[in-house]
């Protein structure tokens, strides 16, 4: 059995209660009520909706985009979940309104033009203003302003929120509307939800909210204003009716086979649930287990009602799904990693031409770490108070490290030979500190100067993203400054230590596997759970251009992880956290597609489902799981079908993992920084040859 998060079940934008009560659709009409079409019909309506774009390689899971008769397309990622039998839904929240009465409204005379029509008709409601309200004294800025259109009546009917309200005078508006060319769900006061089928006949048209005389309940109050539409509804086969439940809603799948992380292409006719500035919303694609039981709809009431609300659900359509067990990490086999790269920025670092040197940022300083041949170890700090008044001198007069003081830097990189250091500190941007970017600096004389490091033309001081070796040379990278930044390459500057200056460089690939890398990374606030997303990019030509991969664009450097090449032409993105609801994925065509990696299920697997603890990959190709067990490491042999408990370590240098900074791998070794309170931290390392169980 593969593990799969449960969590991971629900793969649409919405969240769905565990029990739904199964009720028929209550469905009434108006009078002349036609013949019902076929649910082959709604099958040609939706077929004829054209794809969503790009869904096969591209899409995440897309939102329910309907059109006015209720027909949509969308992409649904399939989510890291078990292999079996599972259905698709088209889910959304239906509020139930408790209504208050109106609060100083003035009186409004409203009209409709034309007075009838056919479905999906373009209305104009003209209204005056006979009693304008007591602090209005002129007409809104630019003279719009907003209103709520209740198809059906207010409260209850089909809800047109931030409708566009153009004024002609103090006292004279107008707006548009488009008459629903689809059944639409109601859900009054004392009517539980329901489905209105499109049928001909008289529907009242409802105004309320309407600006600038709006108050603060005038959602769950009646209508300020109303006026008679009748509705003609042609007698023709495409008009998606709803005399019963399974001829109303209808949802294709393709393919209807699928493994985790596969984008599948999904078509459907659904009533429309609610609509914003003439747009059908609300709605959006859910995955839930078990087969399929019909193109039914289905209604639900909410745990408990909260305030003067009441919650149901409803799910409509019904599709199978048959979700197959991806490749298992077994399958891989035995391998070792050639090249990796990890995301976010890197406290630990060491030149790969000077393993033997090995920086670490600490509170005060940075600390170069060398061991000798003979096994003596010597350390160096490094002070950067020099570096906090550098950036003070340029305007960053702040630092933010919450868990430091003095400060400590969040990426240290070493060049070659000499004195040379180079780090970078988080500066807040905003004056509640909320916001925060990074900003390097350079010391050539073991921190007894700094200076802020030189920015590319096209890039500010805020926009650095990180330190990378090409070879044996440092390279600073940065986020271009412009808007188009996501259709422009990263910035590089690459340090010359022969004549210690910059110069500039271009973003380079991987000393080995295919050319896949990250991109600038980009603050965020992990702890407090402000995630930033850092691009993950691809290169056809080594390096020569560069681009994004359709699907994933960005990963979480919270997460940790890495991109590794384990041959020349397969690469893994390891996300070491259930933020991304894959933990391992692999591309064999140069990071153009990615697919998923199965992992053994696992007793450290909570009952929710989720992983407890972060994944890092190993040189050797082992993956290790730090649990939030404490000491506990579990590992997973390249080649293996099941974890085991790692023995070999002491419980004492386990356990100084759990607390530290997370992981880094380089060198053979497995290096973390081991914070000793406030003041101080010890750089930890062990061999990856000695982690076994």
């Amino acid at each position: 059995m593969s593990y799969r998060p449960a969590a991971a079940l629900v793969m649409g934008l919405v969240a769905l209660a565990a029990a739904i009560v199964t009720t028929s659709a209550n469905l009434t009409g108006g009078p002349n009520r036609g013949p019902a079409p076929e649910p082959s019909n709604l099958a040609h309506l939706a077929a004829s909706v054209p794809p969503f774009p790009r869904c096969p390689t591209g899409a995440t899971t897309t939102p329910v985009a309907q059109s006015l008769d209720g027909a949509f397309s969308a992409c649904l990622r399939v989510g890291d979940v078990a292999s079996g039998q599972y259905h698709v839904v088209v889910a959304a929240a239906i509020t139930q309104e408790k209504l208050y009465p109106a609060q100083h409204e003035p009186r409004i005379r409203l009209s409709v033009s034309p007075r009838s029509g056919r479905p999906g008709s373009r209305v104009t409601l003209t209204g005056v203003v006979s009693v304008p309200h007591k602090l209005t004294t002129g007409p809104p800025p630019n003279k719009t302003s907003t209103a709520e259109i209740c198809w059906g009546g207010c409260p209850g009917g089909l809800s047109d929120t931030l409708s566009t309200v153009r004024w002609s005078s103090t006292t004279t508006f107008r707006l548009h509307f488009r008459v629903p060319d689809a059944p639409w769900i109601e859900a009054g006061p004392s009517v539980k939800p329901r489905v209105m089928p499109l049928t001909s006949g008289i529907y009242r048209i409802g105004l309320r909210c309407l600006g600038p005389f709006a108050h603060s309940k005038c959602g769950f109050a009646p209508a300020e204003a109303s006026v008679v539409f009748r509705l003609v509804v042609p007698k023709r086969a495409d008009v998606a009716r709803c005399p019963t439940p399974t001829s109303c809603a209808y949802l294709s799948l393709h393919p209807a086979t699928s493994i985790p992380a596969q984008a599948v292409e999904v078509r459907g006719v659904t009533p429309i649930v609610s609509m914003i500035a003439t747009r059908p919303n609300g709605a959006a694609l859910a995955v839930l287990p078990g087969p399929a039981s019909g193109t039914q709809i289905v209604f639900g009431p909410s745990p408990a009602p909260r305030v003067s609300l009441s919650y149901h659900w409803t799910h409509m359509g019904d599709a199978s799904l048959d979700v197959k067990a991806p490749p298992s990490f077994a399958s891989l086999g035995h391998f070792s990693v050639l090249s990796e790269t990890e995301p976010g920025l890197s406290p630990v670092s060491s030149n790969p031409a000077t393993p033997e040197r090995v920086a670490h940022c600490a509170p005060g300083a940075a600390v170069i770490t060398s061991f000798g041949t003979n096994g003596a170890v010597t350390t160096t700090s490094i002070p950067t108070a020099g570096a906090i008044a550098a950036l003070a001198q340029s305007g960053f007069s702040r630092i933010y490290t919450p868990n430091y003081k003095p400060p400590s830097c969040a990426a240290v990189a070493l060049p070659l030979g000499g004195q040379a250091v180079f780090v970078a500190f988080q500066v807040p941007v905003v004056p509640t500190e909320t916001v925060q970017r990074d900003v390097g600096l350079q010391s050539f004389d073991d921190g007894a100067s700094w200076s802020l490091l030189p920015v590319p033309s096209g890039a500010t001081p805020t926009g650095f993203g990180g330190f990378r070796y090409q070879g044996d040379l440092v390279e600073s990278v940065y986020s271009p400054a412009a808007r188009d930044r996501a259709a422009r390459p990263p910035l590089v500057e690459q340090f010359d230590p022969a004549s210690k200056t910059w110069h500039r460089g271009s973003l380079g690939c991987p000393t080995s596997g295919p050319c896949v890398t990250f991109g600038p990374f980009s603050w965020s606030n992990c702890a407090g759970g402000i995630h930033a997303d850092q691009e993950l990019m691809r290169s056809s030509d080594r390096g020569a251009s560069w681009s994004e991969p359709l699907w994933p664009a960005l990963v979480d450097p919270c997460a940790g992880g890495e991109l590794a090449a384990i041959s020349t032409s397969t690469e893994l993105l390891v996300h070491g956290s259930m933020r991304f609801p894959y933990l391992i994925l692999r591309s064999t065509d140069g990071g153009a597609t990615w697919s998923d990696v199965g992992l053994p299920s696992a007793p450290f697997v909570a009952a929710t489902g989720l992983v407890t603890g972060q994944i890092t990959l190993l040189s050797n190709g082992a993956l290790l799981l730090l649990t939030n067990r404490p000491g506990t490491w579990e590992l997973l042999p390249s080649g293996s079908q099941r974890w085991c408990t790692v023995r070999s370590i002491p419980d004492s240098t386990r356990s100084s993992a759990r607390s530290g900074s997370g992981f880094s791998v380089f060198g053979g070794q497995l290096w973390w920084i081991r914070a000793n309170g406030a003041t101080s931290s010890t750089l930890d390392h062990i061999e990856i040859a000695d982690v076994m169980c």
